[in-house]
């Protein structure tokens, strides 16, 4: 069945936020309200387990043991005060235009808004960052759906997000082509019935992706040639992943 609808991720695909934009967003929050705490790298990739800046924190500080006896209620109010700031921090960021986008996100999106594709945004990032995102950086994409933050209960590997995505599209599943970089992404487009493609970074190159139909080290561009991780059938998209090439695969 041809694809209908183009739906990305944000974190990791759109923009390589995890690094120096999030961590970074976090720290920045850390100190601006004099906690004596620092994520580094290997922690932070830790944390990516689980889906959602609010969820993180939670998890983290839970862990704690000065945190120990803050009741359920303290620790959520103390978290979503504390992530409010992070979100601050990292909107500081993205207009600063602090990240850049990934290689081919532009061009994939131009060209699928041209073929008069829709184009969507699943992301547990919250909606703020999203829009900060597109509006800094692709200002000239009309994406036609945003779903972000809280707007399902249950976050990914859960598939809601992309069952909620396929609801308001008006498609089936099996028309819509999901780009992810992790195994809780994939994971959760593909319990929803959607074809899906991860572009790889750094923090999840060496994650399972076998939830994926085709595995990419990028979508590519002149600097950045596209290395086949994984693909069930012939793809022979050249230095550059284009719309083409992916309807061709997902045909």
């Amino acid at each position: 069945m041809a694809v209908k609808a183009l739906l990305f991720d944000q974190d990791g695909v759109i923009v390589d936020t995890e690094r120096h934009g999030h961590r970074t967003a976090f720290n920045n929050a850390f100190k601006a309200k004099d906690l004596d705490i620092y994520w580094d790298e290997k922690e932070y990739y830790s944390l990516l387990r689980v889906g959602g800046g609010k969820e993180r924190l939670k998890l983290y500080f839970a862990e704690q043991k000065e945190y120990k006896n803050m009741s359920a209620d303290e620790l959520s109010s103390f978290t979503a005060d504390l992530h409010a700031r992070k979100t601050l921090e990292f909107i500081k960021i993205i207009r600063n235009k602090g990240l850049p986008l990934r290689s081919g996100i532009r061009r994939l999106m131009k060209e699928a808004q041209a073929a008069k594709i829709p184009v969507a945004v699943c992301t547990t990032s919250n909606e703020q960052n999203t829009r900060a995102i597109l509006n800094t950086l692709l200002p000239e994409i009309n994406v036609s759906l945003i779903l972000a933050g809280d707007c399902v209960k249950n976050k990914k590997p859960d598939p809601e997000i992309y069952l909620k995505a396929v609801s308001l599209l008006k498609i089936a599943p099996e028309e819509g082509l999901v780009i992810e970089d992790s195994n809780i992404g994939t994971t959760a487009a593909k319990k929803a019935g959607l074809n899906v493609t991860a572009t790889l970074t750094d923090y999840t190159y060496e994650e399972d992706m076998q939830n994926a139909d085709l595995v990419l080290s990028s979508l590519g561009d002149k600097t950045e040639p596209v290395k086949i991780i994984k693909a069930d059938r012939r793809f022979k998209p050249g230095n550059e992943v284009h719309l083409k090439d992916l309807l061709d695969y997902f045909k």
